[in-house]
């Protein structure tokens, strides 16, 4: 259908060029001036063209000579007194239908259109609303008239854009599609909604799609309860919208929102808001307040909660999520109406940054010289309000598993937007927990302005203290912003209330090796066997496939697999779901060289290889449920270690290899019913 409405518009577009052209020539002797067309001569155009009453309108501006090419989405009310580019907009909708804001060569003319409501739109407005059935006819541009225009406005057909591939981005690829995690953006709590401003961003999602396949977000199920508020949601919000990835995908009007229904709706979301496999993409809803809140109705506090996601996967299933990580959560998120004047009070948000940085990652040191710069920790500050922030002081929090903070580091950076901030010395004692101040740093960010803040370390060399394994996470939270070591100020040196700095950032463990392997998950698959042809007793074969890259030096993995708690593997791996109470078998098979005599894989310093581990559940005498695998720890050790001699075939006890335990998440399978 949608092809052949847009072959309709295109041959109506081509047809009424050439009958202008017609027109032109025909009447280039009569006429000394291009003329709007007659009554007469429009019926007869359009009885040849078929064409409805936008064409009617948009043809009729068109050889005329009259009329601008306009696409414009109209958000706001406007009256008397408004000004912005959506006023020269409306008074442009206005001329090309006919309804002239003033005459020829006039300010507000055709082609002369202004950024100013005055008495002349006003006017011209009013005689569009009576000849369109607008009550009442007063010239206020308000919701109702805002509806009609957009709607007349979206008629317009405009060609294809051409992005410059041959893809066709709106394909889903893969298999069977879930929704792997999805988390409330951080920074979005205890948002304030202010009298008269538009969408403000109250709650969002972090939807991240699993590795199986492409998913499309269609519909969105929103819930609004009433916290301290005891009117209808209409009487503080006027509309609620919805954002995939900054762009809009759906407007409502909040009266939608209806008490019968407990304030409870679904919105369907327009098309191409696709998540691929494996990453991750932003839903926020936004909330505009009425123009004239009720004082009684200030300070009134709101929960919005996601009840459920619907999405299409690459299979074309249809499937509605009411369960995965923070969809239906029971809590939501709170949000409040204010004044104007409240809610222009400043506010600091915090919020996680680069996921490079935060992530889980093997940090590659070394036994005899510091490693410099190395990046542990980003977040962001954005500053909301009237005025600028001033941060003098921030505490941040070390948190280390093994050696000491101060054994690990000896000295750390803050740096914002690439600028050397700050930088203090870490005492060398063995406390896990170390709280360190920057001080005096006299950083100072305009009002509406997002920065990105990084954390730099100088890390020790290895010795008996800091070895290899050890772990260090860094965070900026809570505790952190309710500290009295955080000095923030805004222009006038004020302090920020602990109730004006919102959210929270931290970033993993990440753990320190000389020599290391980096892991990367390439796939997993899982069959079932019936082994008592009775469809009862069934036997689970999970198989992980992963690549190991050798970082530093040669490493040997062990060959030996089996279940973790056994503790004493190369690969060990455990069952998740259901308690698992069968039989089970495992082995091990790679593409790296076998060290034959010592019974282990080689890696080459640079290289990488595959390694695949198949693991069998047979369930004959357990009960019935779920299951799956995921790997729990990898063993390696290398040419550096004590008593280690390859060509003798000794690569020493299992008990002196070094674990691998971080960055192991995506080595899982699937759960499946082993009956």
């Amino acid at each position: 259908m949608k092809i052949l409405q847009t072959h309709k518009a295109l041959k109506f577009t081509f047809a009424a060029f050439a009958i202008a052209g017609m027109l032109v020539t025909s009447f280039a002797y009569a006429i000394p001036r291009a003329e709007a067309l007659t009554q007469n001569e429009l019926n007869v155009i359009c009885v040849l063209l078929d064409c409805d009453t936008s064409q009617r309108s948009a043809l009729k501006a068109l050889v005329s000579g009259s009329g601008q090419q306009q696409s414009f989405t109209f958000t706001r009310d406007l009256t008397v007194g408004s000004v912005g580019e959506d006023v020269r907009q409306l008074q442009i909708f206005l001329n090309n239908q006919g309804f002239a804001v003033n005459t020829a060569g006039a300010p507000g003319s055709q082609g002369n259109e202004t950024t100013y409501f005055g008495s002349l739109t006003r006017t011209a407005l009013a005689q569009y609303q009576a000849a369109n059935g607008i009550q009442p006819s007063v010239g206020y541009f308000g919701p109702i008239t805002r509806t009609n225009v957009n709607a007349k406005l979206a008629t317009v057909v405009q060609p294809p854009v051409d992005d410059g591939d041959d893809d066709n981005d709106d394909v889903l690829e893969g298999g069977a599609g879930s929704l792997s995690d999805v988390d409330y953006v951080s920074k979005l709590s205890g948002e304030e909604v202010g009298e008269g401003e538009e969408d403000v961003e109250v709650a969002g999602l972090e939807i991240e799609a699993d590795d199986s396949s492409d998913i499309e977000i269609l519909a969105v199920n929103l819930n609004f309860s009433q916290e301290t508020a005891n009117r209808d949601f209409d009487r503080y919000a006027d509309e609620v919208s919805v954002w995939f990835e900054g762009d809009e995908v759906a407007r409502i009007d909040a009266d939608e929102f209806e008490d019968d229904d407990n304030f409870n709706k679904t919105i369907t979301l327009g098309s191409g808001n696709i998540i691929r496999a494996g990453d991750t993409a932003e839903l926020v809803v936004a909330v505009s307040g009425i123009s004239n809140l009720d004082s009684a109705d200030e300070g009134e506090i709101w929960t919005l909660e996601f009840e459920s996601v619907r999405f299409r996967d690459a299979q074309n299933a249809i499937i509605t999520d009411s369960s995965t990580g923070d969809i239906n959560d029971g809590a939501g998120r709170t949000f409040s109406f204010e004044s104007f004047a409240s809610a222009a009070n400043i506010s600091l948000r915090v919020s996680s940054g680069g996921e490079t940085i935060n992530d889980a990652r093997t940090i590659i040191v070394d036994s005899s010289n510091d490693t410099d710069n190395v990046e542990l920790f980003s977040f962001e500050l954005e500053a909301e309000g009237n005025s600028d922030i001033t941060i003098d002081d921030m505490p941040v929090l070390f948190t280390s598993v093994g050696a000491g903070v101060g054994q690990i580091v000896n000295t750390v950076e803050l740096w914002i937007e690439g600028d050397l901030v700050g930088s203090e010395s870490v005492s060398s004692t063995a406390d896990t927990s170390r709280t360190i101040v920057f001080d005096n740093l006299d950083f100072t960010r305009d009002s509406r302005d997002t920065v990105e803040v990084i954390v730099r370390a100088d890390v020790n060399n290895l010795d008996s203290n800091f070895t290899e394994g050890d772990t260090l996470s860094v965070e900026f939270g809570e505790t952190q912003t309710d500290s009295s070591d955080f000095d923030v100020e805004d222009e006038n040196g004020n302090n920020l209330e602990d109730a004006d700095i919102i959210g929270s950032a931290s970033s993993d463990e990440h753990v320190f090796y000389e020599s290391a392997l980096e892991i990367s998950n390439v796939n997993t698959s899982v069959s079932v066997q019936d082994v008592s042809n009775s469809l009862v007793d069934v036997k689970g074969v999970y198989t992980v496939a992963f690549d190991v890259t050798a970082v530093g030096s040669d490493v040997y993995l062990a060959t030996t697999t089996g279940s973790t708690t056994n503790g004493s593997n190369g690969i060990e791996w455990s069952v998740k779901g259901s308690t698992f109470s069968g039989s089970s078998s495992s082995n091990l098979s790679s593409s790296a060289s076998r060290v034959t005599s010592g019974g282990a894989y080689k890696v080459r310093a640079g290289q990488t290889e595959r390694f695949t581990l198949v693991v069998a559940l047979d369930n004959q005498s357990g009960p019935s449920g779920f299951y799956g695998v995921e790997v729990d720890r990898i063993q390696f050790v290398d040419s550096d270690d004590t008593g280690f001699a390859e060509n003798s075939g000794f690569l020493g006890d299992i008990s002196n290899y070094t674990s691998v335990t971080v960055g192991l998440d995506d080595l899982e399978t699937n759960n499946v019913n082993l009956n």
